[in-house]
């Protein structure tokens, strides 16, 4: 596929090895610590693979087929292609400046694909389209397992003396998570290196003839860098009008320099932090909203890719204790907004931020409104509030029309509401909410009807409830929720299958459960939650079946206030009290 048109062209230019699509296709791993990798451990997509930033550029040296070679590849400006957002990685050849390859690829929390291809030489350019994209890797790998990938391409040569012919063909190949380690480059010694074996065939199709490429590589990552090493060997045999030609080409590089890389997410300390909210764009800047205990203040902090952590700012101090309760979206413009209770006030409040300044408004004012507020956009990009109303123990629903408010009752029958958990059904085009009845113990869960009202069922008639709960839904529309047993002290899962709630236990006994924060990635289901035994955050992961359920620990020391959600780049951010030191930890891995 990447050299078709350029062998139809030249059949007897030496073929130019360059950097395999894979690399910026690949996700990105992340480790919080050096260790080694034993077979079985898995890695979450983070910062090993070239970070896909605008600007980013890496420098090479090296060698082709014996002869000395340069490399130089930058991130362009992102693009929509096949309704994502793609980057595009631009290899030019200073050595020999007359080539340029263009890979085009999107991350998301699925995986890392690729799109499309582009290539110029002296006397011809072209382009080969993937659609749909090729998923090269999960989000998630496991070291020592095979990753295999296939897909269907067709292109054309756009300019020289054969534009206009077009070719189609299939994909095939695999990725070996295989080691971690140091390793020593021009650029200096970087100590932790991911070291991968790739395997690719591409099979096309043309006028008058086939393609082969065959190709070997072992390629190796740095941390929070990218690609530093490639050593590859590739086979070309065509066939053109019963005429074979083989051709096998060698290439190694190793980084020199690099420029304009992104900052990583460091792991940040927000000092006096204590509810939270979290999200990330689609440029990878980290919003944080959270409120402050020691001067009571709602405050906003921002990681940006170029800069780092901002300062804090502030949201909202009109009152001695804003923020108690806090959660934060980004609307359709990247822009957060935050839903909030003044405790002060008894306010259930909104703020929305323009890119300059914050606009604050009552959303319910006075009566002890507005606790455990859930906050989520529709597709018009208006924010929607799922609250509970303490003054009369209903659960209650706040919709933006205009420059006012819409609110209406989801349940009002007993006290109802606490732990409120809002989403959208991407599948049934209706909003859903699960919630806690504090009166008798159940957990309840209420989606809209189409006509105005909430059709309302028990997810767990536990025997005394408990709270934390959180929704998601599957790809395939399917209600999950994480909740805490306050009668067994377990956290809990359920699943709405064949038209009943399936529940059970993930953690059993000694307080396990609290803050629970539920989210799938690679279709597993992934719970955030505090083990009050151990005061310690923990993960729990599995396909939702009862029993197959691992764990482990992200942070001691607490874990209360927990928030976690799948980055555009497919690690995970969290944000955590920590009770020593009384302040918002925020972490990925």
């Amino acid at each position: 596929m990447n050299t078709l048109w350029r062998y139809i062209r030249r059949l007897k230019k030496k073929v130019r090895a360059r950097m395999p699509q894979t690399l910026t296709n690949s996700p990105q791993f992340e480790f919080l610590e050096e260790r080694t990798l034993l077979t079985g451990e898995m890695i979450p997509v983070g910062a090993y693979f070239t970070p896909l930033s605008p600007g980013a550029t890496w420098s090479y040296t090296g060698t082709e087929d014996g002869e000395s070679a340069t490399r130089v590849d930058t991130v362009g400006a992102a693009t929509s292609l096949h309704g994502s957002t793609s980057f595009p990685l631009i290899s030019t050849f200073p050595s020999d400046p007359s080539f340029q390859d263009t890979f085009f690829y999107h991350l998301d929390d699925s995986g890392l694909h690729q799109h499309r291809q582009e290539e110029v030489e002296p006397d011809g350019a072209g382009f080969s389209d993937i659609n749909p994209p090729i998923n090269l890797l999960p989000s998630i790998v496991e070291v020592g397992r095979t990753y295999n990938f296939n897909g269907e391409f067709e292109g054309e040569i756009t300019a020289g003396d054969r534009d206009g012919t077009e070719f189609e063909g299939d994909i095939s190949g695999s990725f070996q998570i295989l080691s971690h380690g140091p390793l020593t480059v021009p650029a200096g010694t970087f100590e932790d290196v991911v070291h991968i074996l790739y395997n690719r065939t591409d099979d096309a199709q043309f006028l008058g003839g086939t393609e082969v490429r065959q190709t070997t590589e072992d390629l190796y990552y740095a941390k929070d860098i990218g690609l530093i090493k490639t050593v590859e060997s590739s086979t070309f045999t065509r066939t053109i009008f019963g005429e074979v030609t083989v051709t096998d080409s060698n290439a190694s590089f190793e980084l020199t320099s690099t420029s304009n890389l992104p900052m990583p997410v460091a792991d940040q300390f927000l000092p006096g932090g204590l509810s939270n909210g979290i999200a990330t764009d689609q440029n990878g800047v980290v919003h944080v909203a959270y409120h402050d205990i020691n001067d009571g203040a709602l405050k906003y902090a921002t990681h940006n890719p170029a800069s780092g952590w901002s300062a804090s700012t502030i949201i909202d101090d009109q009152s001695q204790e804003v923020g108690i309760y806090v959660n934060m979206a980004l609307d359709a413009n990247g822009s957060p907004g935050v839903a909030y209770y003044d405790a002060f006030n008894g306010d259930l409040k909104y703020a929305h931020f323009n890119g300059t300044s914050w606009t604050v408004e009552a959303v319910q004012t006075r009566r002890t409104v507005g606790l455990y507020p859930s906050l989520q956009f529709d597709t018009a990009n208006h924010p929607n509030v799922a609250y509970y109303n303490k003054s009369q123990g209903n659960l209650l629903f706040a919709q933006k029309q205009g420059v006012s408010w819409i609110i209406t009752e989801v349940e009002t029958q007993d006290d109802v509401g606490r732990y409120a958990s809002l989403q959208w059904n991407d599948i049934t085009g209706r909003w859903a909410v699960a919630y806690e009845n504090t009166s008798d113990g159940r957990f309840r869960y209420a989606e809209q009807d189409g006509a105005g009202g909430w059709n309302i069922n028990t997810i767990d008639p536990t025997l005394g409830g408990g709270g934390f709960t959180s929704l998601v839904f599957a790809s395939d529309g399917t209600p999950a929720v994480s909740y805490y047993d306050a009668h067994n002290a377990d956290l809990k899962f359920a699943r709405f299958i064949n038209g009943n709630w399936q529940t059970q236990p993930v953690a059993q006994k000694r307080s396990q459960g609290l803050y629970t924060t539920l989210f799938y990635q690679n279709n597993q289901a992934n719970i955030l939650f505090f083990n009050k035994s151990t005061n310690a955050l923990v993960r729990a992961s599995g396909t939702g079946a009862p029993g197959a359920w691992a764990f482990d620990t992200l942070a001691s020391g607490g874990g209360r206030w927990a928030r976690g959600q799948v980055m555009p780049n497919g690690q995970l951010l969290y944000s955590w009290f920590e009770s020593g030191t009384q302040g918002v930890n925020i972490q990925r891995i």
